[in-house]
């Protein structure tokens, strides 16, 4: 489900991680760039073609968890999106941070504006 409409970045999340990109949603607001934030009610199944959609649409993916940052959700995500046939035919940067109790994992388009 889209909680929060944009066109510069995808940002996929589930559970109370949620909240935290719905607060950096609003901080890259005040730096003119507008973030959708998709929160995924369900894993299994997972709307895939949502996820797509707004990646084809904003060229950049962000995933925020509350777990490792490897082997998780994101990591899931973002095979989805590189394995879709939708996908940009574009070159791919796949780079992962982990935070503390918080994993996040963004892909994006080299040559996206």
């Amino acid at each position: 489900m889209t909680v929060y409409l944009g066109k510069h970045v995808t940002i996929v999340s589930f559970s109370r991680a949620v909240g935290i990109c719905l607060e950096a949603a609003k901080e890259l607001e005040h730096a003119g760039i507008e973030a959708e934030v998709i929160n995924l009610r369900s894993l299994r199944p997972m709307d895939e073609e949502m996820i797509i959609k707004s990646v084809m649409k904003t060229n950049h993916l962000v995933t925020v968890e509350n777990g490792w940052p490897r082997f998780g959700v994101g990591a899931e995500i973002c095979a989805r999106v590189i394995e879709s046939k939708s996908r940009p035919a574009v070159d791919i940067i796949v780079a992962c941070k982990d935070v503390g109790l918080m994993a996040g994992i963004i892909f994006t388009s080299s040559s996206a504006g």
